[in-house]
Parts: C-alpha cells; structure tokens; sequence
C-alpha cells in the first residue's frame, strides 16, 4: 500500500507512507522533515560502498555474492529516491515493486526484476534443491547483476544532483 496525502492506492507487498504533507511519490515537494527523508544520502552512499563491494567479489570469483551485493546496492539506493521524495517508511526489499511505484519503466524495470532473483537465491543455500548459492551462479550472472545494479544506482545519484539544482 502506498499512502500519499490523503489518497492510496494499492501496490503488491509494498507499504510507502509520505510524510504529512506529500503529495504524490514521483515530484514530491523536497521539503525536510524528522527521520528518513534526511537520510536518503546515508542511504545512497551505502548503495555506493557496496557496488564497490559487488566489484570486488566479481574480480574475486565471488559470483553468488556479487549477485546478491548488487540487488541489495539497487534496494538502498532506490529506498534513497523513496526518501528523498519525503516517504520516511519503505517496506518492500523488491526492487520490481519499488520502481513500479515510483513510475519508472524500461531498461529499469527490466534490471530490477532480474536483481530481484538475487534477494533470497544469492544467499540461501535452501533456495535450489541441491547445492550451495556459490557453487551455482556464474561470472555471467554476476557481471550483469553489477552492471544492473550501478545503472540503478547511478539513476538515483543523477536524480539526486537534479534535486539539488
């Protein structure tokens, strides 16, 4: 459920409430309040470390938790658009549902539906009927988990810097 102003409207497993105030998830007026709206750059840098990280277990061999990295790098930094645009409670680790809520589509999208297989697969060993994450996924994978995870998170640093202006 997305909760803007005085509307809602529903989205699968997602709950987005907006600050008293806010009108809408997309424009927002970029107003400070308490809590997680001033957050949003801690948010977006820790998106940034852990793309730095991601790199490193691509370099490494480390192809499970490359995959799993970038999805996580791709959540934070659009948990970081969320709040920067005055929602102070994000609760979804989709990275599908976050920019459907936010209205982005496209190559995105696309990105945000393959990281999501990452969240629970790059991880758990009980999410394939046999094997461990790390003996299954592949330096493929992996290479297309980073690069779609530092194209999310360069989408939101650019949408940042615009915010700025």
């Amino acid at each position: 459920m997305i909760k803007r102003g005085k509307g809602e409207r529903s989205v699968e497993k997602i709950a987005v409430r907006a600050s008293p105030g806010m009108t809408g998830l997309m424009g927002a007026p970029k107003k400070e309040v308490d809590g997680a709206m001033s957050r949003y750059q801690d948010w977006l840098r820790k998106a940034e470390n852990d793309i730095l990280w991601a790199r490193h277990s691509l370099d490494g061999g480390f192809f499970a938790q490359t995959c799993f990295i970038s999805q996580q790098a791709g959540e934070k930094a659009l948990k970081a658009l969320c709040f920067l645009l005055g929602y102070d409670v994000v609760r979804t680790h989709s990275l599908y549902q976050l920019v459907r809520s936010l209205g982005i589509d496209g190559r995105l999208e696309e990105m945000a539906k393959e990281l999501d297989l990452y969240y629970i697969s790059g991880r758990c060993p009980d999410a394939f009927p046999a094997g461990a994450p790390f003996e299954l996924f592949t330096a493929d994978q992996a290479g297309r988990a980073l690069k779609a995870g530092e194209a999310i998170v360069a989408m939101v640093r650019e949408r940042v810097e615009e915010s700025r202006e």
